[in-house]
């Protein structure tokens, strides 16, 4: 048995914590009355800490509650692990948890749990107690089974040498690293798609939300942009622009509302002094010449929605759409 004695643990409740009939008593009176919200089997959180989570901090509580129950005796892979290593969700969490089996071949199925038979690999780490897959691998089996814009998103995050909301000791791998995870698999299934989001993965992306508008408006065949790119003007440097179509003289910016509201950009202004911050970068791009527009989550996550603000801001497809693997991603209010 492993105990797990992370600070995340303390939110947790367990039913077998409830050792004597009164405990027990109260323990099904608080879920009956709804001030205990059951996470997974025998495991228990506050119902006013379940309301205040987001969608990526309940699938996280899941994944946590599933390594309660089973005595922190898991190696969590796929999703799961993603979601334990901060890697960006713009899909949606599956409904189950993913771990990976010793055994390579004969795999299981419980409800709730998803075992993957491909063996547990070299080199798992413990992320806040619980054993997961390494970086490189979790990033491929992510891959293996997620959308285009999920792994995408997701390879892009761990490529980057700062990505956002990484913690101090980030430690990014690189695309070379991941063709050499992705040839250790045992199996073909998603190799090819995999291959592919891996040769589109850029890790100079600058947040989820610029991710998944690349992968957006490579399948809608405009052209690709420029990523990144510094701007100046006779006052000096005015910054760096999310997207850059130099034949069509156009800039393109993705607007999260985390640049309003997260310290690592507001440096702590308030948002209405971002806000004016951003007009005027605004008005000295747009006087040195290029057109510039803006967008956020709902046009990006909508494929119809994206294509018709681009064609509006001037710039033409050079292609016919991928659309065929296209999905709409749930609109997030941050990044």
């Amino acid at each position: 048995m492993t105990v797990i004695t992370a600070p995340w643990r303390e939110r947790f409740i367990l039913a077998s914590d409830a050792v004597t009939p009164g405990q027990r008593s109260a323990l099904r009176r608080a879920v009956e009355t709804g001030s205990l919200r059951r996470v997974w089997r025998g495991v228990y959180l506050p119902e006013g800490d379940w309301r205040i989570f987001d969608r990526d901090a309940r699938y996280l509580a899941v994944v946590q509650a599933v390594a309660l129950a089973y005595d922190g005796n898991l190696v969590f892979s796929h999703l799961s692990a993603a979601a334990l290593w901060g890697l960006p969700m713009v899909g949606y969490w599956p409904k189950e948890v993913h771990v990976v089996d010793e055994r390579t071949s004969g795999g299981r199925a419980r409800q709730g749990l998803a075992c993957h038979s491909e063996g547990i690999p070299d080199g798992i780490v413990q992320i806040d107690g619980l054993w997961v897959t390494p970086l490189p691998r979790t990033v491929i089996d992510t891959a293996r089974t997620s959308l285009f814009g999920t792994a995408v998103a997701m390879a892009d995050h761990a490529i980057s040498p700062s990505p956002l909301d990484a913690p101090s000791d980030w430690q990014a791998t690189d695309l070379e690293t991941l063709h050499s995870e992705l040839d250790r698999v045992r199996t073909s299934r998603g190799v090819v798609a995999t291959r592919r989001a891996l040769a589109f993965a850029d890790p100079r992306s600058g947040s989820p939300g610029e991710s998944l508008s690349r992968v957006a408006i490579h399948l809608l065949g405009f052209p690709p942009p420029e990523l990144q790119v510094d701007f100046s003007d006779s006052k000096g440097r005015i910054g760096t622009i999310d997207f850059w179509w130099p034949e069509s003289n156009l800039i393109g910016e993705f607007d999260g509302a985390g640049k309003y509201l997260r310290d690592q950009y507001t440096g702590g202004r308030e948002p209405a002094e971002i806000v004016m911050a951003e007009k005027k970068r605004e008005n000295r791009l747009r006087a040195v010449g290029p057109g510039l527009t803006r967008w956020d989550w709902p046009i990006a996550a909508s494929l119809p929605s994206l294509r018709r603000h681009l064609v509006e801001a001037g710039l033409r497809p050079e292609r016919r759409a991928i659309v065929r693997e296209h999905a709409h991603y749930p609109v997030r209010s941050h990044n």
